[in-house]
């Protein structure tokens, strides 16, 4: 995984489809630590990369 494909997939989430924007999120921290844990090159990029999703505006709900 390279920082680009994550920043790829941030970009591809649709704010106005909440569930889906919210599956995508969380399969994009799973992704990204999965690749972090497995030695993936420039892992601090790859994390900066995927929490941008922070701030993307979509309802968060927590149970």
């Amino acid at each position: 995984m390279t920082p680009q494909q994550v920043r790829s997939r941030v970009a591809a989430i649709d704010p106005a489809d909440e569930d889906a924007a919210h599956a995508a999120e969380d399969l994009i921290w799973q992704d990204t630590l999965a690749a972090i844990a497995a030695g993936a090159h420039k892992p601090r990029q790859l994390a900066k990369e995927a929490l941008a999703t922070a701030l993307l505006d979509f309802p968060r709900y927590c149970a």
